[in-house]
């Protein structure tokens, strides 16, 4: 259970991600726990995002992959270390690094991004 000054320390993830779980709600497929991290499978999810430690979101394609399960938690860490700065150093640029990515430079690792490359270091991978 998070300590409520852990919770302030990431309250704006809290917050996207209790309204991320709210708008999905009725998509959710399953969920496990890893790490005393909470992941969601969202059926028609392309992706994978992480808010912070209670509010993990998976495909239905990525639950499967430890890799991805891992790159997901070393994320969470990101958001312990950030706090609120997460969102801006971490979240933002991911999220446009996703979308360049996807629809620019397939040809460049999709991992190979700084704040990738971090979660999956801390993650274990």
């Amino acid at each position: 259970m998070m300590k409520w000054y852990e919770i302030l320390w990431q309250l704006p993830q809290y917050i996207i991600g209790m309204c991320y779980l709210y708008l999905h709600y009725d998509k959710i497929i399953g969920g496990f726990m890893y790490n005393g991290a909470s992941y969601f499978i969202i059926q028609g999810q392309r992706g994978s995002v992480t808010f912070c430690k209670d509010y993990i979101f998976l495909s239905k394609y990525a639950k499967d992959s430890d890799n991805t399960i891992r790159h997901e938690y070393g994320h969470t860490i990101q958001s312990r270390w950030l706090g609120w700065l997460y969102l801006i150093v971490i979240g933002l640029p991911s999220i446009v690094w996703a979308f360049i990515h996807s629809n620019f430079m397939r040809d460049k690792p999709y991992r190979s991004f700084y704040t990738e490359a971090l979660a999956d270091k801390l993650g274990g991978n």
